[in-house]
């Protein structure tokens, strides 16, 4: 298990945990982990070069690879194994509030707690959420649970 007290972790940290690269890499900060879950940080959805970004903009549904990041790296800093592969297997429960990322110029918090499964079974699960943060007034854009199977 990865020692928490090296956290915040920045961007160039989180690439090296993550099965992702170059402008594919989402989040910008991780901070508040713990073997429970993580919050972290993003700007990236304002990125006009968002590898995610259509002519029309960034939709929200775009925030469940947020939180699938999230996610990787939850279960990095668990198994301290480095950027497992894997793959989403089921969403439930999403609800997106917003059409829209890139409609909040403010930084995006993407917060996930770690509801059930391991590395070892293969299946993890995970609640999340996707809020842009405007200080005082936190705006949902999109939340609900994701199960990644992880190949051992």
């Amino acid at each position: 298990m990865h020692d928490f007290s090296s956290v915040p972790l920045d961007k160039a940290s989180i690439a090296k945990l993550i099965p992702h690269a170059g402008n594919m890499v989402l989040l910008d900060s991780a901070d508040a982990i713990n073997a429970s879950g993580l919050q972290c940080r993003s700007s990236s959805h304002l990125d006009k070069n968002n590898p995610l970004r259509t002519a029309e903009g960034l939709s929200a549904s775009t925030g469940i690879e947020y939180a699938a990041q999230a996610m990787a790296l939850h279960i990095s800093l668990l198994n301290a194994a480095g950027p497992q592969t894997g793959f989403l297997a089921i969403g439930k429960n999403i609800v997106i509030k917003q059409r829209y990322l890139d409609a909040f110029d403010t930084e995006l918090m993407i917060t996930i707690k770690y509801l059930d499964g391991s590395v070892e079974m293969g299946m993890l699960q995970y609640a999340f959420t996707i809020l842009a943060d405007n200080g005082s007034n936190k705006e949902n854009i999109i939340s609900g649970e994701l199960s990644i199977v992880v190949q051992t």
